[in-house]
């Protein structure tokens, strides 16, 4: 895996270097790249981002890595 913030922590701004980082980690445009978080939000505002810069085979896992939210919208607690 290649570990590259998407947002930062505390106030969950866009890392201005991920394109590069990533771009200089991956240089093939034609690998298959997999994001994930907690949820799949900022995951798949990364997969888009870098199929914009031309990677073909982006791909967000959905739900990212807690799955589907509770019935009280509420991931990472028990339902009920």
């Amino acid at each position: 895996p290649i570990l590259i913030e998407w947002k930062t922590a505390p106030h969950y701004s866009i890392n201005p270097n991920f394109v590069a980082e990533l771009s200089k980690a991956v240089p093939d445009k034609n690998a298959a790249l997999f994001f994930l978080c907690r949820s799949g939000g900022r995951s798949l505002d990364a997969a888009l981002t870098m199929t914009q810069q031309g990677y073909r085979h982006c791909f967000n896992v959905t739900d990212g890595f807690e799955g589907s939210p509770a019935a009280n919208q509420q991931y990472g607690r028990p339902t009920g």
